[in-house]
Formats: C-alpha cells, sequence, structure tokens
C-alpha cells in the first residue's frame, strides 16, 4: 500500500520560524538563518524578538495563535499593514525627592490607537494588589500648546486611547521598574509617516511646541516634511530625566518635543534601515552644559541646562522651559532664545546666562566631530579670558541682578579631522607659508575673527608681521574649495 505525501512549496525568499525561542537564532528559521529585509516571514512557532535585536521582514504571516513578543529594546522592520505582536517598556520608578528622575516621554507602536487601559501596567493597580505601596502612584499626560496649563493629566480620563504618533509624560513610583506592554496590530514601518505639527500663535509660552512620538516599532529619523534633507532639531528626555537637544535616532516607544515654526508643518518620521539609511554624521558640535554647584551636592547628576552650536548646519533649536531650573544657558538672536544655533567655522557667538538665584555655576565644554585651533570663552562682568582648548570648563559666580549677556564665545575650527601645518614664524617675525600654491589666497583672522591680513599665496616669499598686535591668530589658506586652516602666535 503506498501512500501520499504533501508538500508545502515555499515561494523563493519565505522564512519560516519553525521552533519557539529567539528570532535572531538561525536554527529557528527554516531555511536557517534570520530572514533579511527583503524575505518573507510565515510564524508557527512563538517568536521572541530580544534586546539589542533589530529583526527583519518583508511580509509577515501569522499562523494560528502563535505570538510575536518585542522585548524592551528590540526592533521589528517590516512591511506588513497590520500584523499583531506584543511590544514591552521598562520604565524605572521615579522619588519624589529627586524631581522628574525617570520620567520619560511615550509613545504607541500601534496603528491608529489603543485603550491605556490596554496597555498592561500603565495604569494603578488596585490597592489590593500583593505588595503594593499605599501611596503608588503613576504620573499619565498629553501636551496641550494652546493653554497656559499645557500638562492635561490622563490618569482618571475613561477610556482614554493613546494616538498613534503622539507622545505623552509617564512616570509611576512602585518600588521596582514596571514593565509595559501594548498589544494590538504594529504600525507598519515600510512607508514614511507624517505626524501633523500645531503652531498655537496665541500663547507665546508654548506656540509651536508639540510633543510627537515614534509611530514605528522600530528606529526612526525624523525630518521636516517641507525639507525632508534638513536636520530637525528636537528635544529628548535623558535617563536621569533631563530634557536634551537631539538631532539623530528616535528610539520605538519613545516621544520627542519638535517644534513648528509656522502654521500648517510636518514632522516625517522614516524606519532606520540598518546600513541603508542609518545616520550620517554631524559636521560637528560644540556642547555647552551648564552645572551648578549647588546642586552637585545634593545629585549625582549637577547638569541643570545645556545649550549646543552647531558647524556646518543651517537650523537652530528654540529654547524649551518645560520643567526649567533656576538657571539657564542659551543662544540670543533676534530677541529669541535658542538651545541649538549654528554657526561658520570662525567667529564670535554670544552666549547669554540667566539665573534666580545667586550662587556658583560652572560652564562645561565638550566637541563632537569638530577640532579647534582656537576656543575662548569671554566673561564680559569680569574680563576673564578663558582658553577652553586648554581648561575645557569655568566657574564662576553669579548673581540675579546680573545682565543676561554675560558671555561670548569666540572660535575657530580646524574641520572634522584637523589639518596640517602649513606656515610658520621664523626668527625674524615673518610668516613664511610653507604650502604655496599658484591662485591660493592667504587670510591672517584675529580671534574676532576679523580679517587683518589677506594677500596673494602663489609663493613661499616671507609676509613680515610688524604691525600686527601680539597675541594668537588663526591662518586660511583658500585654493578653490580646499580650504585649510592653522593658529599661528604672534609675539
Amino acid at each position: 500500500m503506498s501512500r501520499l505525501m504533501n508538500f508545502t512549496t515555499l515561494a523563493e525568499g519565505t522564512k519560516v520560524f519553525v521552533a519557539e525561542g529567539n528570532w535572531n537564532e538561525g536554527a529557528n528559521w527554516a531555511p536557517a538563518g534570520a530572514p533579511a529585509i527583503t524575505d518573507n516571514v510565515i510564524i508557527r512557532a512563538n517568536t521572541t524578538i530580544p534586546a539589542d535585536c533589530v529583526a527583519l521582514a518583508a511580509e509577515i504571516t501569522v499562523e494560528g495563535t502563535n505570538t510575536i513578543t518585542i522585548e524592551d529594546g528590540g526592533q521589528l522592520l517590516h512591511s506588513t499593514v497590520a500584523v499583531y505582536a506584543t511590544m514591552k517598556k521598562v520604565v524605572e520608578p521615579y522619588e519624589e525627592a529627586e524631581g522628574i528622575d525617570n520620567y520619560i516621554l511615550l509613545a504607541s507602536p500601534m496603528q491608529p490607537t489603543v485603550f491605556a487601559e490596554a496597555v498592561e501596567n500603565l495604569l494603578p493597580l488596585p490597592l489590593w494588589y500583593e505588595n503594593a505601596p499605599a501611596t503608588f502612584n503613576v504620573d499619565f499626560y498629553k501636551f496641550d500648546n494652546s493653554q497656559e496649563e499645557e500638562w492635561v493629566n490622563l490618569e482618571n480620563i475613561d477610556e482614554f486611547q493613546l494616538a498613534n504618533g503622539e507622545g505623552y509624560l509617564y512616570a509611576h513610583n512602585w518600588e521596582s521598574p514596571i514593565t509595559l506592554a501594548f498589544k494590538d496590530a504594529l504600525m507598519y514601518s515600510h512607508e514614511p509617516k507624517a505626524i501633523s505639527l500645531d503652531y498655537n500663535s496665541g500663547n507665546a509660552n508654548w506656540a509651536g511646541w508639540n510633543l510627537i512620538g515614534n509611530p514605528f516599532p522600530c528606529n526612526a529619523t525624523v525630518s521636516n516634511a517641507a525639507d525632508p534633507a534638513a536636520t530637525f532639531n528636537y528635544y529628548k528626555i535623558n535617563a536621569a530625566g533631563e530634557f536634551v537637544t537631539a538631532d539623530g535616532t528616535v528610539a520605538p516607544m519613545e516621544g520627542i518635543f519638535a517644534l513648528a515654526t509656522e502654521a500648517g508643518q510636518e514632522a516625517t518620521f522614516t524606519r532606520v534601515v540598518p546600513g541603508e539609511n542609518s545616520i550620517a554624521p554631524t559636521d560637528g558640535i560644540l556642547n555647552v552644559n551648564l552645572m551648578s554647584n549647588e546642586a552637585a551636592t545634593r545629585k549625582g547628576n549637577s547638569r541643570i541646562d545645556m545649550a549646543r552650536l552647531r558647524f556646518g548646519h543651517g537650523n537652530k533649536l528654540g529654547k524649551l522651559n518645560l520643567f526649567r531650573s533656576n538657571a539657564t544657558v542659551f543662544f540670543p538672536q533676534d530677541g529669541k532664545d535658542y538651545s541649538v544655533m549654528y554657526a561658520d567655522a570662525q567667529g564670535e557667538m554670544p552666549l547669554h546666562f540667566k539665573t534666580e538665584k545667586n550662587g556658583t555655576y560652572t560652564l562645561g565644554f565638550s566637541t563632537e566631530d569638530i577640532s579647534f585651533g582656537y576656543l575662548h570663552l569671554i566673561d564680559n562682568l569680569t574680563g576673564n579670558d578663558v582658553d577652553l582648548l586648554a581648561t575645557p570648563s569655568y566657574t564662576f559666580d553669579a548673581r540675579t541682578t546680573d545682565y543676561a549677556s554675560r558671555f561670548r564665545l569666540v572660535f575657530s575650527a580646524n574641520g572634522s579631522n584637523g589639518d596640517d601645518n602649513f606656515g610658520f614664524i621664523d626668527a625674524a617675525g615673518n610668516l613664511v607659508i610653507t604650502d604655496a600654491t599658484a591662485g591660493a589666497t592667504l587670510q591672517i583672522i584675529d580671534v574676532m575673527g576679523r580679517v587683518v591680513r589677506s594677500r596673494d599665496a602663489s609663493n613661499a616669499s616671507a609676509i613680515s608681521t610688524n604691525g600686527m598686535t601680539a597675541g594668537v591668530y588663526m591662518l586660511r589658506l583658500i585654493n578653490g574649495t580646499n580650504v585649510k586652516t592653522q593658529k599661528i602666535v604672534v609675539k
């Protein structure tokens, strides 16, 4: 007697998850090996996407009662219109005495909405819950830029739904971390998603600010829909509960504060595909961190505010004063305060400081992807001139009556990789150019960014420094699109 055997023929480029376990373990797949982003996937066993795993797929089919669980830190990039999964987020508890420590900006990866009550552990547990503290609290808010009391408490709103693309402020004081679990249809990440931004010009404090969120179950970039190539600046909350400026990757289930500068703008989220559209390096950033010496005695992290000076980008970001500390640092322009400002490679930038409490403060400076030939902080109140390349911090006493225009930065950037020296001062005090090239121009620039001398640099003849004030100067050698810079000292 013969028996007819049934075989299932899989289309080329199809992977089947056949053994319960982790997505990234190749032995759990047939054919063996985790899928690529072009592979269609069939799920025939419960699969877990662990932390730090970026799971890739095209179309996903889940058979029977099998499940997909994405642990905190895991990602899923897929093209299925609706694939059901559980996505988790671990939230550390806050302590009342520590202010906003461990607050997070939360976003839902589900489409289009999900009821708050359906998100496991999001809302307060009943008091009869085993070991529940007597004062168990949840802080759960949405942001409304149309009113003075900008935070709207959602904890006691019946049948509240979290909308995909929106952001929320969340914290709890449970005695240990809580794992939030969203269970529904994931937002598919194949197509970019545009989020409309509100601009309420009638509210001077919050006009244009929006709390939005990554709509995808994977990392995403965010750009201005009107100019996708432009860098889009925004605020995040870091692990210490501080608002920090950012312009890179938004993690899944993470919210951000984005600024609209006029009505009708949109922010577009686009998934980050490993090896394809990863974040391009910036052209260079100078970070300015404001620290309170008093705060350092009370908490491990003494930073209370920050600002960033970006080189090579044309975008800026206004100052966000939510959870504002008693002192701030910012860049002024046209009567407005900015946390992110851009600058040319050489020049001067005012750096303003305000305090509502007399005390001692420290400004700390650090760089990203840029080197400087000259970087000085000038204290307009005391006259101190600080060489930040030698000492990258400055401690000062401040009073509430001090003018805001306390500081200015004077700088000349070498570029991200620096340049070899092309000139020197000889024993006779003459400037000699060793890299003279036909058609090149030499500029000598003082610490204020002014070009004090300019001449043809087609040959290596000595250039007299007579009449130049002793001090530090920048040399700029220009040959078409090739520009080199170097620091010299005239004595």
